[in-house]
């Protein structure tokens, strides 16, 4: 027998076996690439939300800081050194001094919330003072609704001294549950307290007590009754 003959008696008993691994190698084949276009699919459906996502968030984020800015900007505006800006607050701070100076505990109670008797005690032994005149307010927004930082400025009218001697003083106002403005007599908020010194540093604010210390100033040493008064009271 011809090796060609014995070649075709060995194919053609084991064609089956052959057409077997034929078509197992056609499977594995398909499944290879199959599972590869699926891994191409699921890279590209996985790039594209990551993009859009990254891109809503440049979106949201630049949407926030025109809103931030915006605000900022509101912020600024309402905050600029006015004086008796609020008419509301500059009443209230008028009655204040006015009963402060005339020392009518019973108007100074229902301005100032929980007015201690120590407080009440020094106001009342104070002998020296005749009363308050041309008081300026400047008011800020607080950072809660209804609060507000007033810088009130004053001068402060002695017995029996002509010149007055200017003066300034910072207070925290919030508005009760009936509505009605009161004074803070303490501040015990740390976050108020810091809020409070960040406007004394402003800029303008700064201005303005430097112009009433030399305001004070010149004033003492014009009348030398008050620089006498003010430096025993000091002592």
């Amino acid at each position: 027998m011809s090796f060609k003959d014995r070649f075709r008696e060995w194919f053609s008993d084991n064609l089956r076996y052959l057409l077997l691994i034929l078509g197992i190698l056609i499977v594995v084949i398909v499944l290879y690439f199959g599972i590869g276009a699926l891994k191409m699919d699921g890279k590209d459906s996985d790039r594209d939300p990551v993009q859009k996502e990254d891109q809503s968030k440049k979106d949201t984020s630049k949407t926030n800081n025109d809103a931030v800015s915006k605000s900022d900007q509101t912020r600024e505006d309402t905050q600029a050194l006015r004086k008796d800006g609020n008419a509301e607050i500059s009443a209230l701070m008028k009655q204040y001094y006015d009963a402060l100076g005339s020392k009518n505990m019973d108007v100074l109670k229902t301005l100032v919330d929980n007015l201690s008797e120590e407080e009440q005690n020094s106001i009342s032994q104070e002998t020296s003072i005749e009363g308050y005149e041309n008081v300026e307010t400047y008011t800020f927004t607080g950072q809660e609704d209804g609060t507000y930082v007033v810088i009130v400025r004053f001068n402060t009218k002695y017995k029996d001294i002509d010149t007055s001697a200017p003066g300034l003083s910072q207070m925290y106002v919030f508005t009760d549950k009936e509505g009605k403005l009161e004074i803070a007599a303490e501040v015990e908020d740390e976050e108020t307290k810091t809020y409070m010194k960040d406007i004394q540093n402003r800029p303008d604010v700064k201005q303005l007590i430097d112009d009433t210390q030399t305001a004070y100033d010149k004033a003492r040493s014009q009348d030398a009754k008050l620089d006498a008064l003010i430096s025993s009271v000091s002592e």
